[in-house]
């Protein structure tokens, strides 16, 4: 097609699209780049003027020289969009909207009115996202060993949702309540993109075993937007084997540690033998070789002295140990050696010290310190301009009490020190001695430094913000304390202005997302967030603070999508949803099903690669049955082998709208019929019978489901004797030297109603 024919027929599909929908959003509309960088409202396109409307024609293609389209942008009701360019490969607009980022604008464009004449200039990069936001989703499940299991997200997610082992399932079981697991167990990374589930000992995967892992949509993203669920099965498959990943002497322990990489088999310290410089064995005794706790590391006691000797030196070597699954080391053998004497002389030295607030400070050691579990994890002392001394313990966090240290990287070099419990201010001199290095090395001369602890006057920066229904959430660049008070200010898309009373309770709600203090939400409610459109939110000083009482009020120009059809289609069955018999097989054809959805859906209802049984793709075709909310699909024969209950996957279907539902796996209540289909053979008995012997029993099998043909010529059957026993009598003696054909003329069926192929069978003498 000619593509000035093609950009006419665009423009005529953006006008017809308008008149079934309202745009409130002043960001809605196309936007003109090249030469051009006008911008035409969609709320203003639908009445502009005949002569304005020529001049938009004219302005596509004046700005689009090349005729490629790129520098068109169309930006629908929900605030997604695309090229125009883009539009016309995937063929509709809603298969290509996304959600559109700054670089996908020019820069400032110049509003058309609806007489042609020229408005005011808008930057639609001060409401466009960095980068894409993306669908929530779960993006692949993986194991790196039978007890470490990770859920990798297609975004960040929040940390309380994702850290609650309610909202994890395995076989249908919440992890809270089939292996107790507590959140300590389920660590989210730093981009928050995956969370690492550590599964107790009794419950370790079991090698080639499958399993059905649920995650459901209670996870949600620091906005509220929730997880699409996510329900597939997965097979776990470990063939590693565990290899040593560091080994290290401490002498101020007497202690030698061999780490791995993967936790081992509950047996594997019965596998060590410990010898001497003589070759002399030297492991007998209680407690001298044992397993960690998480079986990653074992640990050989070198601090009897009656079996070591200082400054000699022991080889250690594994045999027969496994990991968790039976994994064998490489060549079944693990060898290492340890000297009992220290692996150097050096003290450890303070490398930096600097203030991180008011009350910490983060101080480097030169080398990894010895934390003395006999002295409540006692790492060093330190003084606050030469005052009281203050013992320096490791905990996991600082809390508010002086001494308090956390281990910043967990490699024991750097540490987060809470030197003081209330805010210090100016220069204090602060002192650290008495700590130890690995090999029990103590350096007993204090460091001191003046370190200048500065008041923080900077109120929180507001970093982004995005909506969620009637939710606004801001980002700030530090933890909030949140007061409450004072009014807020809301113009709406119809340009009313309403001021309604800030509180931490009541109308316009003011809260964390959960543990994450640098995001606030204000709930503004449906009375104030009535329809899709732009909302301009202004926030008193004092509402929001940080840790300093700093604050300072906020004006926010956010978009909010209520009014947008972004509900996603589900499956149904009867007309009503549930989570049970979502398929219907087809009585007496095993090979059909029928699925039925709560609303109208596209073209993408047609992709068998949508549909799966147990994972497997079993579908060969699908076709809409009535309507387009309504799809049979046909099953390949004998994809389903044995009768019983299944778990049905549907994901990637959309509405007209475009929404894509929820992947899902439903577990079938409903036994799944398997749809073999049986076979038959035929034997002459004698020359007057044959004997039928079918694969299953079948039904249907009277005299006048079959013919004979012997020597091509078709004989007549005993009709007085009606085939019951699998015995086909003739009327008289067959030519036994010509071929004999018995044809499958019937419906002759299993019981779930699989046929017998009709046609020919070859009769055997």
């Amino acid at each position: 097609m000619n593509k000035k024919v093609t950009l006419s027929l665009l423009s005529a599909t953006v006008f017809a699209s308008m008149a079934a929908s309202a745009f409130a959003a002043p960001t809605q509309g196309v936007y003109m780049g090249g030469s051009v960088d006008k911008f035409y409202k969609l709320d203003d396109l639908f009445n502009l003027s005949a002569a304005a409307k020529k001049q938009f024609v004219v302005d596509m293609n004046a700005a689009n020289p090349d005729l490629d389209f790129k520098n068109l942008v169309f930006v629908d009701f929900d605030g997604k969009g695309a090229k125009f360019s883009e539009i016309l490969a995937a063929g509709t607009l809603p298969k290509a909207k996304r959600d559109l980022t700054k670089a996908d604008f020019e820069g400032s464009y110049v509003t058309v009115n609806l007489d042609g004449s020229n408005g005011a200039s808008y930057d639609p990069r001060n409401d466009a996202v960095d980068v894409p936001t993306g669908d929530l989703k779960v993006e692949s499940v993986s194991a790196i060993n039978a007890t470490t299991l990770t859920i990798n997200f297609g975004a960040a997610v929040d940390t309380t949702t994702a850290t609650n082992p309610a909202n994890y399932k395995i076989d249908g079981t919440a992890l809270n309540t089939a292996w107790s697991i507590t959140s300590s167990a389920l660590k989210l990374s730093d981009d928050k993109k995956s969370v690492t589930i550590t599964v107790p000992f009794a419950n370790a995967l079991t090698n080639n075993q499958t399993y059905r892992i649920q995650v459901t949509d209670s996870i949600t993203d620091k906005a509220g937007n929730k997880l699409t669920p996510y329900d597939q099965l997965f097979k776990f498959t470990d063939t590693t084997a565990p290899t040593v990943t560091s080994t290290v002497y401490n002498d101020a322990t007497k202690k030698f540690t061999i780490n791995f990489s993967e936790p081992l088999a509950s047996d594997a310290a019965s596998k060590v033998t410990v010898f001497d410089d003589q070759n002399q064995d030297v492991t007998a005794g209680t407690g001298r070789v044992t397993l960690s706790t998480d079986r990653k590391s074992i640990v050989v006691d070198a601090s009897v002295t009656t079996a070591y000797v200082a400054n000699k030196t022991y080889k250690v070597v594994i045999l027969g140990a496994t990991d968790t699954v039976g994994n064998y080391f490489a060549n079944n053998r693990v060898e290492a050696s340890f000297k009992v004497a220290k692996a150097d002389e050096v003290v450890p030295t303070v490398a930096t010290l600097e203030a991180k607030d008011q009350k910490t400070v983060r101080v480097t050691f030169s080398e990894p310190l010895f934390v003395d579990a006999s002295a409540s994890n006692k790492i060093a002392e330190l003084k606050v301009d030469g005052g009281t001394t203050i013992n320096v313990t490791k905990q996991s966090a600082l809390g508010t009490t002086a001494g308090n240290a956390v281990d910043v990287n967990g490699d024991g070099k750097t540490w987060d020190v809470l030197v003081s419990s209330t805010n210090l201010s100016g220069a204090k001199k602060i002192s650290f001695v008495n700590f130890k290095d690995l090999q029990g090395n103590a350096q007993t001369t204090a460091y001191e430094k003046f370190v200048t602890f500065s008041a923080d006057q900077t109120p929180p920066a507001l970093v982004s913000n995005t909506t969620a229904g009637t939710k606004l959430y801001l980002t700030l660049n530090e933890d909030t304390v949140l007061t409450g008070g004072g009014t807020v200010t809301v113009l709406t898309p119809d340009n009313i202005e309403k001021t309604l009373t800030l509180s931490k309770s009541g109308a316009v709600n003011l809260s964390n997302d959960g543990s994450d203090l640098k995001t606030v939400i204000i709930d503004l409610g449906s009375n104030i967030v009535s329809k899709a459109g732009t909302y301009k939110v202004t926030i008193p000083s004092g509402a929001i603070a940080d840790a300093a009482t700093n604050s300072q009020g906020y004006t926010v120009t956010a978009t909010f999508n209520t009014a947008a059809d972004t509900t996603k289609p589900t499956l149904l069955m009867n007309g009503t949803s549930v989570h049970n018999n979502a398929v219907i097989q087809t009585s007496g054809n095993p090979s059909e099903f029928t699925i039925e959805f709560s609303e109208k859906v596209d073209s993408s209802a047609l992709n068998v690669n949508n549909y799966k049984l147990n994972g497997a793709n079993v579908f060969e075709s699908a076709v809409f049955v009535d309507d387009t909310n309504k799809v049979k699909l046909t099953v390949r024969s004998g994809a389903i082998d044995v009768t019983g209950k299944y778990l049905l996957t549907v994901s990637g279907i959309k509405d007209l709208a475009g929404n894509t539902m929820d992947a899902v796996t439903y577990e079938e209540n409903a036994t799944i019929n398997e749809n073999v289909a049986p076979t038959v053979t035929a034997k002459l008995t004698t020359a007057k019978t044959i004997t039928l012997t079918f694969s299953e029993t079948v039904s249907g099998d009277a005299a006048a489901d079959f013919e004979v043909y012997v020597g091509g010529t078709k004989v007549a059957l005993d009709g007085t004797t009606p085939y019951a026993s699998g015995v086909i009598t003739l009327a008289s003696d067959a030519d036994v030297t010509k071929d004999i054909v018995v044809k499958v003329v019937g419906d002759i069926a299993d019981t779930p109603g699989n046929k017998v192929a009709k046609g020919d069978v070859t009769v055997q003498k």
